[in-house]
């Protein structure tokens, strides 16, 4: 009995010390053989992708080349000294710009540019613009001398309108007068206000009776009316003093005897002509009748 203790007290002192033994050797793990797949990559090519918004802009280039453009910027007083000069050339719907100014005699200049079609304009704010750019071909070793003028754009102006048009003589005649404030921005574009609610008073010659009152008030969009009678041929000065600010000229179409002929209507093949207001008249060719307006 006491010789089956002792062995049973060696065997478990054995598997202590081999369980607490770090270098004691453990199973290996159970290993698994690499697997290897075979599924193919998608194809996309099929698929409909929805537009992306936005445009899509093409880089244009301005040079370097062997073109030059120059020119002098002339206004209503001559010579326009430092005035804005842009110059763009056009590729299909691409712009390249290039920006100028003028020296102390109006003259530009933009040397080592590629050929091409450009666009070309001046201004000087607030009140001296081109607003038709000169538009031109230029080849790609030329130099061409391009001269801009530019007028004047600031202030008040007085944009009328007649019925009839032009104004008979000794019979009534509306004008309607918008007046507006213009000015030219910083990037040469002519930006025009109305002048709402404002005394107008309009000014004319013996050429002229005003048959409503007068003074009167411009409307929201600038706009002033009045009954005229146009008492001769020819074209009659008139003004409108807008507040008690400046008077502005109105430039009204000349007076006639008589209204503008109708537009006339010819056809052929037995068909007559009608101008103005003529009588009817029959005539006939072969087996053919036709009746006209002449």
């Amino acid at each position: 009995m006491k010789r089956r203790a002792v062995l049973l007290s060696v065997a478990l002192s054995v598997v202590v010390a081999a369980c607490s033994d770090p270098a004691a050797e453990l199973p290996a793990p159970p290993t698994t053989a690499p697997t290897t797949s075979t599924t193919a990559a998608p194809d996309l090519s099929l698929i409909d992708l929805g537009g992306v918004p936005g445009t899509t802009s093409t880089t244009v280039a301005i040079g370097p080349g062997k073109a030059r453009l120059s020119g002098v910027v002339n206004g209503p007083s001559g010579p326009v000294p430092g005035a804005h000069v842009r110059v763009e050339r056009l590729v299909g719907g691409g712009v390249a710009v290039a920006d100028v100014q003028a020296d102390g005699a109006g003259h530009w200049e933009l040397p080592r540019i590629l050929g091409g079609r450009y666009r070309v304009r001046a201004w000087l704010a607030p009140e001296l613009a081109l607003v038709k750019p000169e538009v031109l071909f230029l080849g790609a070793t030329e130099e061409r001398d391009v001269p801009i003028p530019v007028q004047r754009y600031v202030g008040l102006v007085a944009v009328p309108a007649t019925a009839p048009a032009p104004p008979i003589v000794d019979e009534p005649v509306t004008l309607v007068v918008q007046v507006a404030r213009r000015l030219v921005d910083e990037q040469g574009v002519v930006r025009s206000s109305s002048v709402p609610l404002t005394r107008l008073e309009l000014f004319g010659g013996g050429a002229w009776e005003i048959g409503s009152a007068n003074p009167t008030t411009s409307d929201s969009a600038g706009r002033g009316e009045w009954e005229l009678r146009c008492n001769s041929t020819g074209r009659h000065p008139l003004t409108v003093l807008v507040g008690q600010e400046e008077s502005v000229p109105v430039d009204v179409e000349a007076c006639a005897l008589t209204p503008p002929p109708v537009a006339s209507t010819t056809t052929t093949g037995g068909t007559g002509t009608t101008t103005g207001r003529p009588r009817s008249t029959t005539s006939t060719t072969g087996r053919r009748t036709t009746t006209t307006s002449a």
